[in-house]
C-alpha cells in the first residue's frame, strides 16, 4: 500500500522538497518512511479525531475561509515536517551507498557545516511547532489559551507560512 500524505498530494510534496526530477525508488522509500512518521506525529500531537477534521477542510492554494486557511497551514506544516524529517534520513542513505564515507560526509554542504545545520533544523522546527500550536488552537477553541489567540492572529502577508514560501536559508 502508497504512503499518502495528509493534507498534501504526494507528487506537491514531492516537487515542494525539490525532489521531482531525482527521485529513484530507494529514494521514494526514504520519503514515505518520512510521510509514515509526520502522519504519525499530526496523530499524535493533534489528535486523530483532530487530524483528520482538517482533511476534510476545503483545499485552496489561496485561502479565503479560516477553514481553508487551516488547511492551507496544515499542509505547509507537513512539507516542513517532511523536509525536517528528510534532512536526517537522505543524507545518510546518500552516504550508505559511497565507498570513502568519510571524505563523502565532509564533502556535502549539509554534513560539512553542522553548527548551521542545527541552527537551521532548530528554526524549521520552531517554525512547525509554531504552526502546530495554531492548529490545535483551531481545533480546540475552548482550550485554556487559546481563547484570543486568534484575535491577535493575523494571516495576512506578514506571516512567513505560506505553502512553498522558503524562509530559512543553510547560508552555503
Amino acid at each position: 500500500m502508497a504512503v499518502t500524505p495528509l493534507y498534501i498530494d504526494k507528487a506537491t510534496l514531492i516537487s515542494k522538497l525539490r525532489l521531482s526530477a531525482t527521485i529513484d525508488v530507494d529514494t521514494l522509500a526514504v520519503v514515505d518512511t518520512a510521510i509514515s512518521q509526520v502522519r504519525a506525529s499530526f496523530f499524535s500531537r493533534l489528535t486523530s479525531a483532530g487530524a483528520l477534521a482538517i482533511v476534510d477542510y476545503t483545499v485552496n492554494e489561496n485561502p479565503t475561509t479560516f477553514n481553508e486557511y487551516i488547511r492551507s497551514l496544515a499542509a505547509t506544516t507537513e512539507v516542513l515536517w517532511t523536509s525536517y524529517h528528510l534532512i536526517c534520513l537522505l543524507p545518510a542513505m546518500h552516504l550508505e551507498t559511497q565507498f570513502a564515507i568519510k571524505n563523502n560526509f565532509d564533502d556535502q554542504p549539509l554534513t560539512r557545516d553542522a553548527p548551521a545545520l542545527r541552527q537551521y533544523m532548530d528554526e524549521l522546527m520552531a517554525m512547525i511547532e509554531k504552526n502546530l500550536g495554531i492548529l490545535f488552537a483551531a481545533l480546540n477553541p475552548d482550550t485554556e489559551g487559546s481563547s484570543g489567540f486568534f484575535q491577535s492572529f493575523s494571516c495576512g502577508a506578514e506571516e512567513p507560512f505560506i505553502i512553498g514560501d522558503n524562509h530559512i536559508g543553510l547560508g552555503f
